[in-house]
């Protein structure tokens, strides 16, 4: 690595938003050059990731409080039902479930329980919604969205 390269990694290692103009300005060279740098860099795997730090009180810096919604519907739409819970943040994921007790599943994460349980009424009054059930997540083991693991835990 020489060390225009490294100049880019220490500047980008202080603000990962840094625009590549900014990036430019400050090392004296072209934004050509340091935009065609940090593609090589990202390229070779040099640089894996650009990320944040967020503040010690920051709202994100706890664990999130997540659960899973299990909704069994009046009549078997659950792309209108996806379709008005889109509203809603918290909502990660939506599945539409083979099964005789659940017609769909519902991943929810949000700062704190009150929070999940305001999402919670609101989706229970849906008029499509028959009857629902909840399952608050306790451990991720895993979770795909994330490279983040618990201690002891295996690269995923």
């Amino acid at each position: 690595m020489d060390g225009f390269q490294r100049k880019i990694i220490r500047l980008l290692s202080e603000n990962s938003r840094a625009s590549v103009s900014d990036i430019a300005l400050e090392l004296g060279a072209s934004r050509k050059k340091v935009k065609e740098t940090i593609d090589r860099l990202v390229d070779k795997k040099i640089i894996k990731r650009f990320t944040i730090e967020l503040a010690e009180d920051a709202e994100f810096t706890s664990q999130p409080f997540r659960a899973v919604f299990n909704i069994r519907l009046v009549a078997p739409n659950c792309r209108q039902l996806f379709a008005d819970l889109q509203k809603h943040d918290e909502i990660l994921g939506a599945w539409s479930i083979s099964s005789s007790d659940i017609d769909m599943m519902v991943l929810v994460e949000a700062k704190d329980v009150e929070a999940v349980e305001n999402v919670r009424n609101s989706v229970a009054r849906h008029p499509l919604v028959q009857t629902m059930y909840t399952n608050s997540i306790l451990t991720t083991w895993r979770d795909p969205r994330s490279t983040a693991r618990r201690d002891g835990e295996a690269d995923v």
